[in-house]
């Protein structure tokens, strides 16, 4: 599972009204909400994805989740959840994309060796299916 999920950051604690003249004339709070309720349900999503997996008690499964925060250079992963969904992508955000998976699918990342095993062996020893690696 490649997960680019970004959770938004929400208002700073010091900003006492968070309104712009935008939100006196249309109530934007839909949103918000709408953004909780489907971060709510990727969650639970995922857990149910795992749960699933886990009661298969199969030694060909490896569950990879990846997502930004395994991103171990913290400039480049505040820099990928900067990157806009609106697929307007400049060169210099290819570049720290390209460098994200470079750095998540390196020869050292275990869960892709678990991967490779399962693939070339049909079957993999280690009992947790579940992966997930830093790079």
């Amino acid at each position: 599972l490649v997960d680019a999920y970004t959770a938004t950051p929400g208002e700073k604690p010091d900003n006492s009204d968070a309104r712009t003249f935008f939100d006196y004339v249309v109530d934007t709070n839909f949103i918000d909400s709408v953004d909780a309720l489907l971060s709510r349900n990727r969650d639970s999503t995922i857990k149910d994805f795992s749960l699933y997996l886990e009661g298969k008690k199969s030694k060909k499964i490896v569950f990879y989740h990846a997502t930004f925060e395994d991103i171990a250079d913290t400039t480049l992963r505040s820099r990928l959840y900067d990157i806009k969904t609106n697929f307007k992508i400049r060169a210099d955000q290819i570049a720290d994309i390209d460098r994200a998976l470079t750095a998540l699918f390196s020869e050292e990342n275990r869960c892709l060796q678990k991967i490779k095993k399962l693939v070339a062996e049909k079957e993999v020893v280690e009992n947790d299916f579940a992966c997930r690696w830093s790079g």
